[in-house]
């Protein structure tokens, strides 16, 4: 048993040393999961709008298709859904280059 315990934890050391001291990032992340989790399956309901047919990869895409994962600093994760297909970031990806590009050039820019 022990031998199993150290092969599960022995690559993440770090995780368990700081959980056990209680001072992960989100200290209640079952409580947060909870809420990303009606998040999620409340936005799901939502079916208007149609898949870009402009942008050939998008167009493939099952419209069905509703996944989400969250990787916090220090390791902790929740995915929901169909986390696992793969698929095309495109435009989503505005929302993570705006910040660093906003950080390297500034508001004036």
């Amino acid at each position: 048993p022990f031998d199993d315990f150290k092969s599960c934890v022995s690559d993440n050391l770090v995780m368990v040393h700081t959980a056990l001291r209680r001072k992960l990032v989100i200290p209640e992340f079952e409580n947060f999961s909870e809420i990303i989790t009606g998040i999620f399956e409340k936005t799901r309901e939502n079916t208007d709008g149609q898949v870009a047919t402009y942008i050939p990869q998008l167009a493939h895409m099952n419209p069905e298709y509703w996944g989400m994962s969250i990787c916090t600093v220090d390791g902790q994760r929740l995915s929901l859904g169909d986390f696992n297909v793969p698929f095309c970031l495109q435009s989503a990806s505005n929302c993570i280059n705006y910040p660093l590009v906003l950080d390297e050039l500034g508001s004036e820019q």
